[in-house]
């Protein structure tokens, strides 16, 4: 085995967290697309942290998802690119939580909401903490 082509469990991870990011990316796309009858029907919590989110909270969670799931596409190809657009994903994830830590009360989502906060920021570490592994053991290209 070469030491230049990923094992197993790279490819293994890879597709999960493609799929990770898609799903946010799906959740973007939908919270974009929410029309105000669609709003409406949303638990009031859910609502005001929509409705009352700046503008660039929204723009970073765009940065987020769509980084996070373009640098895990380039973890699959192999590409070099990967660690910087993870990383970039990373920045955007901190500061869109970070508004929704320090301006949202997250205890009205229940303990659900506080975990996936901490979840999605654990991930996007881990995604850029594998990305920089794979460089230096030259698996991306």
């Amino acid at each position: 085995m070469s030491s230049n082509k990923p094992p197993v469990w790279f490819w293994i991870v890879s597709v999960i967290a493609l799929l990770w990011n898609m799903l946010g990316v799906m959740a973007f796309v939908g919270q974009m697309m929410m029309t105000p009858d669609m709003l409406a029907q949303l638990p009031e919590a859910q609502r005001v942290a929509i409705e009352t989110r700046p503008m660039w909270a929204t723009i970073a969670f765009g940065i987020a998802v769509f980084g996070g799931a373009i640098g895990s596409a380039l973890l699959l190809i192999r590409s070099r690119m990967a660690k910087g657009m993870l990383l970039a994903s990373l920045l955007a994830v901190i500061v869109q939580m970070s508004q929704a830590l320090y301006s949202s009360n997250l205890s009205d989502f229940g303990p659900g909401g506080i975990v996936m906060t901490i979840m999605i920021i654990v991930i996007a570490v881990l995604l850029v903490w594998l990305a920089s592994v794979s460089r230096r053991k030259g698996w991306l290209r």
